[in-house]
C-alpha cells in the first residue's frame, strides 16, 4: 500500500511537471508573439518619424529657396527703384547747369 501511495504521488507529480512545462511553453510562445507585434510596431514607428523628419526638411528647403527668391526679387526692384532716382537726379543736376550756361552767356 506505501508502494501504491508513493507510485501515486510520483505520478502526480509527473503529471503536474509536464502541465508546468507546457503552460511555460505556451507562456514563452505568447510573449515571442507580443514581442513580434511591439517590434513591428516600433519599426512602423521609426519609419513614420523618419518620413516625417525628411517631410520637415523639404518644406523647410523650399521655405529657405522662396524666402531667397523674394529677396533677390526685391533687391532687384531696390536697384531699379535707386536707378531711376539717380537717373532722376542726374537729370536735374544737367538741367541746372544748362540753365547756368544760359545765364552766364
Amino acid at each position: 500500500m506505501k508502494k501504491t501511495r508513493i507510485l501515486l504521488l510520483l505520478a502526480v507529480l509527473l503529471v503536474v511537471a509536464v502541465m508546468m512545462t507546457g503552460c511555460e511553453k505556451k507562456e514563452a510562445q505568447s510573449k515571442l508573439d507580443q514581442l513580434k507585434k511591439d517590434s513591428e510596431k516600433l519599426l512602423d514607428d521609426a519609419k513614420e518619424v523618419g518620413q516625417d523628419i525628411v517631410d520637415d526638411a523639404r518644406d523647410k528647403g523650399e521655405d529657405i529657396v522662396d524666402e531667397g527668391e523674394k529677396a533677390l526679387k526685391d533687391a532687384q526692384e531696390t536697384g531699379k527703384d535707386m536707378l531711376e532716382s539717380a537717373k532722376e537726379q542726374k537729370d536735374k543736376l544737367v538741367d541746372k547747369a544748362k540753365d547756368l550756361v544760359e545765364k552766364d552767356n
